[in-house]
């Protein structure tokens, strides 16, 4: 008798546990919306990135690469379920962008001649997530 109770609170336990993990995990169509949410989002970020110009203050790029990289952050942590997306050429672009940020800002002035750098790495990143965006997400 002892058993057979064993027996079924060990099944119990076990059917619980796959329907948990099954309810936690997103389907493939809501990974696929999230990633491509994600993506817009890093898109967004970057292309306020794009639009630097000699008038943008430090602290107005200083945000902007705040966000950029917050949305990242996000767009990596969805990128994982979907495993078949390939990163390595934004990655590559969204490294380079931070880069020229760092390198090319200092103190409270505005941004004179680093505006046309910092705004063409942007937009190679925002090339890289188009390339995404239509081959992953279907916009066009």
């Amino acid at each position: 008798m002892k058993s057979r109770k064993f027996m079924v609170a060990l099944l119990v336990t076990l059917l619980l546990a796959v329907a948990v993990s099954a309810c936690s995990q997103p389907n493939l169509s809501e990974a696929k919306q999230q990633f491509c949410a994600s993506l817009n989002k890093v898109n967004d970020a970057a292309q306020r990135l794009a639009a630097v110009d000699e008038n943008t203050s430090i602290d107005e790029v200083k945000q902007a690469k705040e966000d950029l990289a917050q949305a990242w952050e996000e767009l990596a942590q969805t990128s994982q379920i979907l495993k078949s997306v390939q990163l390595a050429a934004s990655e590559t672009a969204y490294k380079d962008i931070v880069k020229a940020v760092d390198e090319n800002i200092s103190g409270e002035t505005t941004l004179g001649d680093s505006a046309k750098i910092i705004a063409t790495g942007a937009q190679k990143l925002e090339a890289q997530l188009k390339v995404i965006n239509t081959t992953i997400c279907g916009v066009k």
